[in-house]
């Protein structure tokens, strides 16, 4: 009666009354499931934290449980190694490209001097690896703590180096946990400096490893290193995320609990193995006397013993360990699963493999290692580390005008090249890809390739062989088919 009385009255408040009405019915039928405040989701405990302050007070111990994970637990160890591997593989490789015919041959002359940079222990400078180690190295860290750190270090042109510039890799505790609002507008974020407009001006890195015991300035002191001199590598999961994750933390729980089954299981198994059997009577007196001296009887490969007379003996039989190859499979599928790698990969399990499956799991983890490599490591990484070689070149007195670094990743393993290679070769055939896009995709640089098949060629064609692997041998035929057609064409 009174919205009746309020619609002939008012019209547009019955309206909004109406609008209030169906606002407050809706609240109490959400739409999304997941939202409802139902009694079986009351546990269900969230926050709308940003990505920097849910990741502050987690970074530290997830970090040191995921070391712990991959010091004693083999799955652990072999995913961290597993992605790592495979974003580097044997190395990616470095070559100058010019922009123009112009700077052709100052790539050419700038070309030796960065394969003996990146060649040998000259870019590092703990003077250790070569490029394709340092790699290894930040790949390994960025999955196993979640991030990499590469410092920039200016040497002399007197240290008789090929550029004078090398590679310092960094823990990422060194970075400082350290936030605090800044007088001129900026801030510090977990140790990494912003600026009043949101740029990466600085960070603030200890002077040695917080956790390194065996140090001499174990001062905690740190120090403001600009963001030019510093590569930071890390896997971004949520916009406004400063720092990085360990990619083991989605599966830390599942990896803990799997390993203290596994213990659990091996424990049950020996105790029950302890046990060779039991011995009983009805003989009380026989049971008192002659049974005491058999307690705790060690039986050894080859004895023969004489029982007391009216003696039983039962052998006793190990309870198998039901359900464990199911468990533990299911559980390392969903290690695989968090981790993003193929099952079989992580476990070595072939059993269930054919072509087909084994193709499609190792397309889908490919597809993984380009986003992670050309998101992730080219990007924050590589790229940086290319530019500051082209200025460490320009320090020494080479001409980079014009002049950039490209980096080429390892080709990618097929699973049967017989018959993945011809589908290549007709998607070239087709124009569907350029003979320089697939040889890139192998891991090689196309220019090196052709210059390397002219030397084969002309020392072919010097010594008068013909081999059929020589790709012109096919067009001879043809060409010269073609030509004796057209001839006996009267």
């Amino acid at each position: 009666m009174l919205d009746q009385l309020i619609a002939w009255l008012s019209p547009d408040a019955a309206l909004r009354r109406a609008r209030a009405r169906a606002a407050l019915a809706a609240l109490g039928h959400r739409a999304y499931e997941g939202a409802s405040r139902a009694d079986r989701l009351a546990d269900w405990r969230t926050n709308g934290n940003s990505a920097a302050a849910e990741v502050a007070p987690a970074l530290a111990t997830l970090r040191n449980r995921a070391r712990d994970l991959r010091r004693n637990n083999p799955w652990a160890a072999r995913g961290v190694a597993l992605i790592a591997a495979n974003l580097v593989v044997y190395g990616i490789a470095a070559s100058i490209v010019a922009a123009d015919k112009r700077a052709q041959k100052r790539a050419e002359r700038l070309m030796p001097v960065l394969k003996a940079w990146a060649e040998s222990t000259a870019c590092d400078a703990d003077g250790q690896s070569n490029m394709a180690g340092l790699q290894s190295l930040i790949a390994s860290g960025v999955v196993g703590d979640g991030e990499a750190l590469i410092r920039r270090r200016w040497r002399r042109t007197s240290d008789g180096l090929p550029v004078p510039m090398q590679l310092q890799l960094l823990e990422g505790d060194y970075l400082a946990d350290l936030t605090q609002a800044l007088p001129n507008g900026g801030r510090i974020v977990q140790g990494v400096e912003f600026g009043p407009i949101g740029q990466r001006v600085a960070y603030h890195l200890y002077r040695e490893h917080p956790g390194d015991w065996l140090g001499t300035r174990m001062s905690g002191e740190t120090t403001a290193v600009p963001a030019a001199d510093v590569a930071h590598v890390y896997r971004i999961d949520r916009q406004g995320q400063v720092r990085g994750v360990p990619w083991l933390a989605p599966v830390m729980i599942t990896l803990r609990t799997l390993d203290e089954y596994e213990d659990a299981q091996l424990v049950r198994q020996k105790v029950a193995a302890c046990f060779a059997g039991t011995l009983s009577t009805p003989d009380a007196e026989v049971e008192a006397e002659e049974l005491k001296k058999w307690q705790g009887r060690y039986i050894e490969p080859g004895s023969l013993s004489v029982l007391p007379s009216g003696t039983q003996l039962d052998f006793s039989s190990p309870p198998a360990a039901e359900g464990y190859a199911p468990y533990t499979a299911t559980q390392l599928r969903r290690i695989a699963a968090g981790l993003g790698v193929p099952y079989e990969a992580l476990t070595g399990d072939l059993s269930q493999v054919n072509f087909s499956s084994a193709r499609m799991g190792w397309q889908e983890f490919g597809r993984n290692i380009e986003v992670w490599r050309w998101q992730m490591l080219m990007p924050q990484g590589l790229d940086r580390i290319g530019a500051w070689f082209l200025e460490a070149a320009a320090a020494a007195g080479h001409d980079t005008a014009g002049l950039s670094v490209q980096w080429t990743p390892p080709s990618r393993t097929l699973v049967d090249p017989a018959r993945e290679t011809q589908p290549i070769i007709d998607q070239i055939r087709a124009g569907l890809i350029s003979p320089q896009e697939a040889i890139r995709e192998r891991g090689y640089d196309p220019d090196q390739v052709l210059a390397d098949w002219k030397v084969f060629a002309d020392q072919l064609d010097a010594l008068g062989l013909t081999l059929d692997i020589d790709p012109r041998v096919e067009a001879r035929q043809k060409a010269a088919a073609q030509n004796l057609q057209e001839a006996s064409v009267p």
